[in-house]
C-alpha cells in the first residue's frame, strides 16, 4: 500500500452546518470551499515517529 487519504470529518461537518446556517439567514455561500486533505505514507509516518 502506497498511502491512505485521511479527511477531517469533524471539520467538514462544522463547515457544512455553518453554510446551512448562513444560507437560512440570507447569505450566499461560497461556491467552493477547500478542506485540508492529508496523505499518510511511510515517509511522513517515519517523520512523525522521530518527532514523537
Amino acid at each position: 500500500m502506497n498511502g491512505i487519504i485521511a479527511q477531517r470529518i469533524e471539520l467538514f461537518a462544522d463547515i457544512a452546518l455553518k453554510k446551512i446556517f448562513d444560507f437560512e439567514h440570507g447569505k450566499t455561500p461560497d461556491e467552493i470551499q477547500l478542506l485540508d486533505t492529508y496523505e499518510i505514507n511511510k515517509t511522513n509516518v517515519a517523520a512523525i515517529r522521530t518527532v514523537v
